[in-house]
């Protein structure tokens, strides 16, 4: 066995991220919310132009779908969706008025992306932890994809001082499972990256979370999906928490057999 190449990739601190990163994607997010309301409100009035059209899409879709959470067994049952299905087929006229009002210019939905913005921008603050902006920074879960599928010059270019690179990483994946596999990794990754750091910041175990994602993540780096030149056995990615310095990271090893 050897290791042809092992990459650690951490994730990037808040205080790292470029000034201003945060408050850029929220900007840009409330300004292209608001670009396209009367796009919106158009599709809206489109979809469901009258009562009979909010019935249909709406009211007995709703019905059908409380009818699936409700406890059959419940002695109260029948009742609350006896009462649901009165309100909400009653509420055809206010929900057709609502949008009328709500995507008129200055209307509910621009004040309430405007509301939202703050949260928008303490909430995307975790995903950039990970994935970082490409025009400024780029996070650890591109830099893994990148080597997964083997390209080293790019690694090159974006290492940070708070990853480890040895060796020279080559495709990891069969070349007919590289790019299905490299996006389904990368979905993985962000969640579990994500939810670890939730975890650790309401004073859990971020292990805890991170276990439950690398068992998904190991069913990926199998003799059935990894190029054949590479060892199963000893070829890895895995999500990691290093709690000295408070960092997650993203840990790659190619080996051989």
């Amino acid at each position: 066995m050897a290791v042809v190449f092992e990459g650690i990739f951490g994730e990037i601190k808040p205080t790292e991220l470029p000034e201003n990163t945060d408050v850029d994607i929220a900007n840009d997010w409330a300004d292209i919310l608001t670009a396209k309301r009367d796009k919106i409100k158009a599709r809206l009035n489109e979809v469901i132009p009258d009562e009979s059209a909010y019935l249909s899409r709406i009211a007995e879709v709703a019905e059908a779908e409380f009818t699936n959470v409700l406890n059959p067994n419940y002695y109260k049952t029948a009742r609350a969706l006896r009462k649901f299905r009165v309100k909400v087929r009653k509420g055809g006229s206010a929900w057709l008025a609502n949008v009328a009002s709500a995507f008129a210019e200055g209307g509910r939905f621009e004040s309430g992306v405007n509301a939202n913005k703050e949260k928008f921008k303490n909430n995307v603050i975790y995903t950039l932890r990970f994935t970082g902006d490409m025009n400024k920074v780029w996070g650890c879960v591109p830099k893994a994809i990148h080597a997964i599928q083997g390209k080293a010059k790019v690694l090159e270019k974006v290492k940070g001082s708070y990853d480890s690179l040895s060796g020279t990483p080559v495709r990891m994946f069969k070349v007919e499972h590289v790019s299905r596999i490299s996006a389904a990794l990368a979905n993985i990754f962000v969640e579990g990256l994500v939810m670890a750091r939730m975890e650790e910041e309401a004073g859990g175990d971020p292990n805890t979370i991170l276990d439950d994602y690398n068992t998904i993540i190991a069913d990926y780096v199998s003799s059935t999906f990894l190029d054949p030149n590479l060892d199963p056995a000893n070829s890895s990615i895995t999500l990691e928490y290093d709690a000295t310095g408070d960092r997650l990271r993203i840990h790659v090893v190619q080996a051989t057999p």
